[in-house]
């Protein structure tokens, strides 16, 4: 009832853009990633090369970075999805790095006494090894993307989307509505988790066996 008297009929176009925002720089996060925690995670020298400037970047939330994403990418779309991808992809990639480097030694070992190297080795054995890590940072990365995403749509001029909902409701002492958006970004947030547990369920199965 409460959102029914709190919401006109942009609401769906108000999800739909925030869940966009946040599924585009979600997949970009992992294309960034997982590769180069892969990377990391299996050679010394990779790592030693990017493990200053991620540690370093760690260290910076995404949201003090804004104005030189949109140095970079001007005022569209493309700085508020930098910022969650900025935020996203770093969880990815030290989850995917712990993953390769706490990979069982006995089953890489094996693999490569049957000949497994370069591609094969990363495909059956590595991948299959850190995926339950790599699951792990999705659930946290697409949270963190959601989470940045929102607050973008709040504080950096945006004309749609949940955050932008909450903030202009906000102002205009619309209260109601205020506690409904914030009610609702929970639980897409919530959702969100949901969904990546299942697909972590359904695939990583033989996690802990």
């Amino acid at each position: 009832w409460l959102i029914s008297r709190s919401f006109d009929s942009s609401l769906w176009s108000d999800i739909s853009m925030t869940l966009t925002r946040v599924f585009i720089a979600f997949a970009l996060s992992a294309l960034i990633g997982v590769p180069l925690g892969m990377l990391m995670g299996f050679f010394p020298k990779v790592e030693s090369a990017f493990r200053l400037p991620i540690d370093f970047s760690r260290s910076i939330p995404a949201t003090a970075l804004f104005p030189l994403f949109i140095l970079l990418f001007g005022t569209g779309e493309e700085p508020r999805i930098a910022a969650a991808i900025y935020g996203g992809s770093l969880i990815i990639l030290m989850n995917t790095m712990s993953g390769v480097k706490q990979a069982n030694i006995a089953r890489i070992k094996a693999a490569k006494a049957y000949g497994a190297k370069g591609w094969n080795l990363f495909y059956y054995v590595l991948i299959p090894e850190a995926l339950p890590s790599i699951f792990t940072g999705f659930r946290l990365g697409v949270s963190l993307a959601f989470v940045i995403i929102i607050l973008v749509e709040m504080f950096i001029g945006t004309s749609s989307g949940l955050g932008h909902r909450i903030i202009d409701a906000q102002i205009l002492y619309r209260i109601p509505e205020v506690y409904a958006s914030i009610g609702l970004t929970g639980i897409f947030g919530y959702l969100l988790n949901l969904m990546f547990a299942y697909m972590e369920g359904r695939i990583v199965h033989y996690s802990g066996r």
